[in-house]
Formats: C-alpha cells, structure tokens, sequence
C-alpha cells in the first residue's frame, strides 16, 4: 500500500513538472512571437509610398525631418541626448541650419525596442535608412519653410570618426544613426546638399 501511495505522489509530481515545463515552453514561443512583432513593426513602411502629409504644403511644421522614400516625418529638437526620446537631435546648432548653412548635422535613433509595436516603430524613425540611394531627397521643415536637400553621399564611419560633425562653410545637411548592430559598430551617414 505504501508503495502505491509512493508511485501516485511520483506520478503527480512528474505531472506538474510536465505542466510546468509546457507553461515555460508556451511563454517563450510568446516571447518569441512579441519580439518578432516589435521588429516587424519598423518595417511596416513600403518604401516609395510617400505619405500624404509630404506634399501637402499648408503642412508645412516648425522643425521636422522628412524622407518620404521610407516614410520618415519626426520633429527635430535641439539640446542634450534626452531629445532622442521625442525625435531626432539637432546637434550642434551653432554649426548650422537651412537658414544659416553650414554643417546641419541631425541623428536618431534606427532601432529601440518599445512596449507596442507603435512605439517600436515610432522610436526607431531611422530604421531603413539602408534603403536610401544617391538622389533621394531629404525634406526639412524649419520655422514653417521647407528646405530640400538631395543626396550626394551615403557612407558607414567608425563610433570615433567624428569629422561628419565639423563645422563647415558648406551649406549642408548630415544625417546619421547607427548601424543595426548598434552605436558601438559604427554609423551609417547621409550627406544631402541643399536644392
């Protein structure tokens, strides 16, 4: 009898383990299915369908970029890396702007990870910058007149090649993010002349 009792208290026990391992296996496969969602939603843009707000001029903002190849409109801001969280960083404004030329240097982030898919997408407004060509356009909007910069130049740097931020009598725009496997492989720079 005690060896009965034994073999049901065993056969429980291999049971809850069984449902314990199913529940583990169940979370992961979830986990799995959120993060590829998150990825996903970065992507979500067809490359070539501008959004409509691009054209429209009486849309005209105070300080945006613009890259209606891969469907980018983000506010720009100055001050320190906490602007990131809303958008893209004006870096160095005393180095220039579509007013006063010189270097306009602007970066963002290419890809963070947020809560929601929305969130992932809007925080990672860089994300197929790869996708952009020599002759593409990049639109500013700067206290409520639109600037248009094309591409003359797209190249990778090293996390210390920091020449991309120096001053420049050269009216032009820098745009930059880093690379998909983040700030310390390097960044992948955009050079636009203004039309």
């Amino acid at each position: 009898m005690t060896r009965s009792v034994e073999n049901k208290k065993l056969r429980k026990g291999s049971q809850a383990v069984r449902y314990l391992c199913l529940a583990f296996a169940l979370f992961l496969m979830a986990g799995g299915i959120y993060i590829l969602l998150m990825v996903k939603a970065t992507s979500l843009v067809v490359p070539g369908l501008a959004p409509s707000y691009v054209a429209a001029p009486e849309r005209i903002g105070d300080r945006q970029v613009i890259i209606p190849k891969i469907g980018v409109n983000v506010a720009i801001a100055a001050g320190d890396q906490s602007v990131l969280k809303t958008g893209a960083w004006h870096r160095f404004p005393e180095r220039g702007d579509p007013v006063k030329g010189g270097n306009f240097i602007v970066s963002g982030h290419r890809f963070i990870m947020g809560w929601t898919p929305a969130k992932t997408k809007q925080f990672s407004f860089f994300y197929n910058i790869d996708q952009m060509e020599v002759g593409d356009e990049v639109l500013i909007d700067w206290n409520k007149t639109r600037y248009t910069y094309k591409i003359t130049k797209i190249h990778t740097v090293k996390p210390n090649q920091t020449e991309i931020e120096a001053p420049s009598d050269d009216a032009k725009l820098i745009l930059y993010t880093c690379n998909l496997n983040g700030s310390n492989d390097g960044r992948v720079v955009i050079e636009a002349i203004k039309q």
